[in-house]
């Protein structure tokens, strides 16, 4: 069987044409599969967040923060309060995709990484109270460290609301 140049070109330009196709659709349904990733990420995350604000706020840690710190003002109280805190990273949905997070439309990582970053920082000053690392300060000390901590906590409530209105917004609700 004898194959003209034309017919070369022809066999050729088909398969290139094939192959260009075969890439396109596996690159279509490679990103279908990245944004369905993506929004379950989203929406793993919305609920994580939604959760753990509606429990500070159910649990009225801001309040009873408040009062301890309005106690310590006045004198009736010097000890500082124990919060038994914990913190397991590896349960949580933010630390365990920490590397697919970034992928994410923005500004959705960098306010992500803000309010976890904060939340954390508000865990660390938790657990050195409950640890009694600051039992030896005065009540004046221990107060105004406790109004920085309340400041903290004020604005993780509110950066957590921004979050889930980003997420809430990337996942069309």
């Amino acid at each position: 069987m004898d194959f003209s140049s034309d017919d070369i070109l022809k066999i050729l330009g088909g398969g290139v044409v094939a192959s260009v196709m075969t890439n396109l659709f596996i690159s279509r349904r490679e990103t279908k599969k990245h944004n369905r990733m993506m929004k379950g990420l989203a929406a793993s995350l919305h609920a994580e967040i939604k959760a753990k604000r509606n429990e500070v706020i159910h649990h009225k840690y801001r309040e009873a923060l408040q009062e301890f710190i309005d106690a310590l003002k006045a004198g009736r109280t010097n000890e500082v309060p124990k919060y038994n805190t914990h913190n397991d990273p590896a349960k949580s949905v933010y630390y365990v995709n920490l590397t697919t997070i970034g992928h994410l439309p923005e500004p959705i990582p960098e306010k992500l990484t803000g309010l976890y970053s904060m939340a954390d920082s508000i865990t660390l000053d938790y657990q050195a109270m409950d640890a009694g690392k600051w039992d030896h300060r005065d009540n004046k000390d221990k107060a105004e460290f406790l109004e920085v901590v309340l400041q903290n906590y004020d604005w993780t409530v509110e950066k957590a609301d921004d979050v889930l209105s980003e997420l809430e917004s990337y996942l069309g609700k």
